[in-house]
């Protein structure tokens, strides 16, 4: 009989949603069908419950090798301009005129001019958008030119202190159009514009507005779709809203099977709950940044995340920091960034902090030299990006750029962060913004408490790879508990040796066989095999240490992953007791 007959419960990273990660096995989980036809299976469920809270702030790298970061448009019925929640001024509307830009459907509206007279009148309104001083939105929609003939547009946002304005649009000389745009095909492109907002109250957005003593022709018309406000400098792919704003990516309480730069070796990413304290994290002209010796400008290259909203810095002359912020709380923490050389040939790169040291890397991502912190070479993200991380005992200022270099040269920039208190850099964090930091909240994975059946009798092995070997922050790693919680089984990962302990109420922790030396960064199996009476534990093909005499019964019953630094490629568990060579077999790599 081969091993995945004899499982009870399976995981390998695959099928999920939003609160639940769902297992291979048991096979027969899943409600009966419209014709009834499974209705015989065994409909008791076995799957992990997921939990991130109401938390958004996580991001992953996907199966196309780029970071995805949680998504949504935050206005209502997005593509219905017929709706009362947008204001139409001066313009008559005429629905499902076209084919849309995105997929083809016949549903983009024809927007036909009502009147002649030019103003600021001629509008398509959504009112009472709540803003929020300091972030950074994108406002983006599809045009084009129907009849219009030399006329101006803007997008415009009115945050309830401040009206924010799109360059002028000219839909019937695209080519010189002062509007930032993506072209797209059948005369269809996508205008946007960025700005911070500088007031926390309800606005309004502007998707059209007519320039000032503008003239325009009754019965003119131009063609619009798919509006868009987000947070962020660029416009990511479209998404539609009806009465609920729409949503996408790494969601709330989403498991993130994570891959690496090549879109391969998916496997499920558990983290604690870290903060990002750089306020703009991909906005680099923003104020909030000091820049010495540099140009600094957005949007100017693709970045890990697939999108044009990496940053550019251009040296204008050598020495001295580039791009810096100063009282920037880090405490024993780690500072991060994507980078790519861009046009650099010369010089390193480099990340400082003020009193402390610096970290050197050449443009290969190789280190180059180090002083008062820790770093290592950088991760590759592929498509010339590195990820860069310096890790410091404590500090106050932090200084991002290039060292050396020739003038004129320039190097793309994504993603900085910073993490107070940490000794690793954790996964990327967004900041479109908040001055106090955003924070990821933990991931949390646990079946329920009778989903392994109970019993003294299994095997349960993990494939698991350990991000980081947090010495400072130690716990359990993987447990196996009984219903009651007060006894335990774990599968130990937070030292560089793991093993199996055992704990029950009253005799605290024992160690069932020998420990496993563990790389970070390096994928491991581990397994402990009971039959009642002995526990022995094995890792890597091989038995770790001697059998174990169980002194007090217990039962196979929960399962639980805590919030630790894991990627989890697979779990494994039998109500049966594997023989020593299939364990060996089951945790061989």
């Amino acid at each position: 009989m081969a091993l995945i007959d004899k499982a009870s419960l399976l995981m390998v990273p695959s099928t999920y949603e939003a609160g639940k990660l769902y297992n291979v096995l048991p096979s027969g989980n899943r409600a009966p069908d419209s014709t009834d036809q499974n209705s015989g299976y065994d409909q008791t469920r076995a799957d992990f419950d997921f939990d991130r809270g109401s938390n958004a702030a996580a991001t992953r790298v996907n199966a196309d090798g780029l970071i995805e970061k949680y998504r949504e448009n935050k206005l209502l019925y997005s593509q219905d301009y017929t709706q009362s929640n947008w204001n139409k001024t001066n313009c008559t509307i005429t629905s499902n005129y076209i084919a849309n830009p995105v997929d083809g459907s016949i549903n983009a509206p024809n927007i036909t001019i009502d009147q002649t007279a030019g103003s600021y009148e001629k509008t398509m309104t959504q009112q009472n958008l709540n803003f929020v001083s300091g972030n950074v939105y994108c406002v983006s929609v599809w045009m084009k030119a129907g009849s219009v003939s030399s006329d101006t547009l803007r997008i415009l946002a009115y945050d309830g202190g401040q009206v924010h304005s799109s360059s002028y649009i000219y839909l019937d000389d695209i080519e010189n159009t002062p509007c930032k745009y993506e072209a797209g095909d059948n005369g269809w492109n996508r205008f946007y514009f960025y700005f911070k907002a500088s007031n926390t109250a309800a606005g309004y957005i502007y998707i059209f507005n007519y320039a000032y003593g503008q003239v325009t022709n009754a019965g003119t018309n131009l063609y619009l779709y798919g509006a868009q406000w987000e947070l962020g400098t660029y416009p990511t792919d479209y998404l539609d809203s009806t009465s609920v704003t729409g949503k996408a990516g790494v969601l709330v309480d989403l498991p993130r099977i994570n891959y690496d730069a090549n879109g391969e070796n998916g496997a499920l990413l558990l983290e604690p709950s870290r903060a990002n304290n750089i306020a703009y994290s991909e906005n680099i002209t923003n104020s909030w940044w000091l820049k010495s010796n540099v140009t600094a400008l957005d949007n100017q290259g693709i970045s890990p995340e697939g999108l044009n909203n990496a940053g550019e810095i251009t040296l204008t002359s050598t020495g001295g920091a580039v791009l810096y912020k100063t009282s920037l709380i880090i405490g024993d923490g780690v500072l991060s960034f994507f980078a790519k050389p861009g046009t650099l040939s010369g010089g390193r790169i480099r990340v400082s902090v003020d009193g402390i040291g610096a970290a050197y890397w050449n443009l290969d991502g190789t280190i180059s030299s180090v002083s008062g912190g820790t770093a290592e070479a950088a991760e590759n993200y592929g498509n010339g990006w590195f990820r860069y991380s310096y890790n410091v005992p404590s500090g106050s200022v932090a200084n991002y750029g290039v060292q050396g270099g020739i003038i004129g040269e320039s190097m793309l920039v994504y993603g900085m962060q910073v993490e107070p208190n940490a000794t690793y850099p954790s996964s990327y964090i967004p900041n479109h913004g908040e001055s106090g930091g955003v924070t990821r909240a933990a991931d949390l994975m646990y079946t329920g408490p009778t989903d392994l059946g109970g019993g003294s009798v299994g095997t349960l092995m993990v494939e698991i790879e350990r991000i980081a070997i947090d010495t400072a922050n130690t716990g359990a790693g993987v447990q196996l508990l009984t219903s009651s919680d007060n006894e335990e089984i774990r599968l130990h990962f937070d030292a560089p040796s793991s093993q199996v302990r055992w704990r029950d109420a009253n005799n605290g922790y024992a160690q069932i066989g020998a420990a496993l030396s563990v790389t970070a960064g390096e994928f491991f199996k581990m397994c402990l095999v009971s039959d009642g009476t002995t526990a022995k534990s094995f890792g890597n093909g091989a038995q770790l240490g001697s059998d174990y005499s169980i002194v007090t019964a217990f039962d196979f019953d929960k399962l639980s992953l805590p919030q630790k630094a894991y990627k989890v490629k697979q779990i494994y568990f039998s109500n049966q007791a594997l023989t020593d060579a299939e364990c060996a077999t089951l945790t061989t790599l």
